[in-house]
């Protein structure tokens, strides 16, 4: 989409043939990609107004590249709030789209991410979100609101909530639903649960009046 004056909101849901998108409208508002399948590439150009993007899949050419870069090469100013669909924990390159997003948004207030994790690679070396991203100094001042659901208690899931918490020092709302799995027995799904809500509760936190609500 490019050179698009009047375009304000633009919906794509479950588009075949198109595998690569590249949007330029300077006042579009919404954008929505609600579509299941993977295109190749998405990237953002003339997107000033952009304040509203829902995003139901990630992946690593949503970068429009080879490489995982910190942000993207457009900032996107104007994006306040940003919701995350069927984010996969145990994909490594698609947390990290979701953290390159979010540096790429300095003016974002709301976040909301749903999880879809089905499993947790515990071989895999590439965890630790605190350590990987400390060196960037990424100082999230804008955020608000942070919502997460359907999470299973990964690690990787508990290690972007502590990421959140430790750099958002005007944060008033985080708010997480569990869903843990059907196979665990009530007596397990109860332990989990209250060894994942104590890990939380002391996480440090650097904004003085965050409230957690742990669903």
């Amino acid at each position: 989409m490019h050179g698009s004056p009047l375009l304000q909101k633009l919906v794509f849901v479950d588009c075949s043939g198109m595998d690569h998108f590249k949007v330029s409208a300077p006042n579009l508002e919404i954008l929505r990609f609600e579509d299941n399948r993977k295109s190749e590439t998405i990237s953002f150009e003339d997107v000033p107004k952009l304040a509203d993007v829902t995003i139901s899949t990630l992946y690593r050419e949503f970068l429009a590249g080879d490489t995982l870069p910190q942000q993207l090469t457009t900032t996107v100013e104007g994006l306040k709030h940003l919701k995350l669909n069927s984010l996969d924990f145990a994909n490594f390159d698609e947390v990290y789209c979701a953290l390159c997003l979010i540096r790429s948004a300095p003016n974002l207030k709301q976040l909301e991410i749903q999880a879809c994790t089905t499993r947790e690679d515990i071989l895999a070396p590439k965890w630790g979100y605190m350590e990987a991203e400390a060196p960037f100094g990424c100082t999230l001042d804008g955020f608000r609101v942070v919502k997460m659901t359907l999470i299973r208690c990964f690690k990787p899931e508990l290690e972007l909530v502590q990421f959140l918490l430790a750099n958002s020092p005007f944060l008033e709302k985080m708010s997480i639903d569990w869903s843990l799995y059907t196979e665990h027995s009530q007596t397990q799904q109860k332990l989990i649960l209250a060894m994942a809500k104590e890990l939380i509760r002391c996480y440090p936190a650097i904004s003085p009046t965050v409230d957690i609500s742990l669903g």
